[in-house]
């Protein structure tokens, strides 16, 4: 089972510098600065996922007619409350992988998680 981003955000700027060196920090730079809940991350111990802190890997691309295709690793931060003795919450780092679609002429994009990456 995936998950896919709750709706299309614009990565203009990665649309337009695919196939150029840049490309890789400009999808970082981009995916990073999407609002929080924009990128469907989830966490391996259901804690909350604090994504205003994320760290972008690009894995691999690829590019069709329509569309880029960039599968990327996310690291983050998860929050889980109340899972030790005094009952605090703990902090332990996250990664899951995404697969980010964006249009090629407007930049529009989704991202669809990858369970158990």
């Amino acid at each position: 089972m995936s998950k896919s981003s709750p709706s299309p955000y614009c990565l203009a700027a990665s649309a337009e510098q695919f196939g150029t060196a840049e490309f890789a920090a400009t999808l970082k730079r981009e995916l990073a600065q999407l609002p929080p809940g924009s990128l469907p991350l989830a966490g391996d111990q259901g804690g909350l996922v604090d994504a205003t802190e994320i760290e972008v890997t690009l894995l691999s691309q690829r590019t069709d007619a329509d569309s880029i295709e960039a599968v990327v690793g996310v690291f983050f931060t998860e929050h889980v409350g109340g899972c030790n003795c005094s009952d605090d919450p703990s902090v332990s780092n996250g990664y899951c992988e995404l697969t980010v679609r964006i249009d090629r002429l407007t930049g529009a994009a989704r991202a669809l998680r990858h369970d158990g990456a």
